[in-house]
């Protein structure tokens, strides 16, 4: 399925995502994509927050369907 991301501050673009793939599964692919945009630069996605529907996905095993997102979801990426 495919999300919406809004870096706060940042970029906004779409991610490929599985249903079932977990919060920290997301964050991995939020980082990738960003390091991608970056040059190669590392991106510190240990310290963001993520969040749905004004909900924190705080916990990093949950699965993204379990947070209730779905195909066309916006999520939101905020922190240092």
């Amino acid at each position: 399925m495919t999300v919406h991301v809004r870096i706060l501050n940042g970029p906004f673009f779409d991610l490929k995502v599985e249903a079932l793939d977990t919060v920290g599964d997301f964050r991995a692919a939020v980082g990738a994509f960003l390091q991608g945009v970056a040059g190669g630069e590392q991106v510190r996605m240990g310290d963001k927050r993520i969040a749905f529907q004004s909900r924190q996905l705080d916990k990093e095993e949950r699965t993204l369907v379990s947070y209730g997102v779905t195909e066309g979801s916006s999520v939101i990426v905020y922190g240092p």
